[in-house]
């Protein structure tokens, strides 16, 4: 289930949908996923080079952290993300104002 704050972070609808894609396949015990750049782009109704800058874009932003992976015989396989947790990021500045 995608937070209500996730509207607050102003995202690109690219963005957004591709966060939304991401959220949709984390593991909620460590908030990770790995699904192929085709896939996200399958789900999304995307072409691949939209899901690579909308990736770009959620990393600048530190909303995901994105780690290469390799099989057993060095080659790629998809990628891990990390998704941060969105309602954390958008109660920390209502939280600074309070302690002020």
């Amino acid at each position: 289930m995608l937070p209500n704050e996730i509207f607050s972070l102003g995202l690109k609808p690219r963005d957004l949908t591709v966060l939304a894609c991401l959220i949709r396949h984390k593991d909620n015990e460590n908030d990770s996923c790995f699904p192929s750049r085709s896939l996200i782009a399958k789900e999304c109704c995307v072409k691949e080079k939209t899901v690579d800058a909308a990736l770009k874009a959620l990393e600048e932003r530190s909303l995901i952290i994105k780690k290469h992976r390799l099989r057993e015989n060095g080659s790629h396989t998809s990628n891990m993300y990390f998704v941060a947790d969105i309602f954390a990021m958008t109660q920390r500045p209502a939280q600074i104002k309070q302690d002020n």
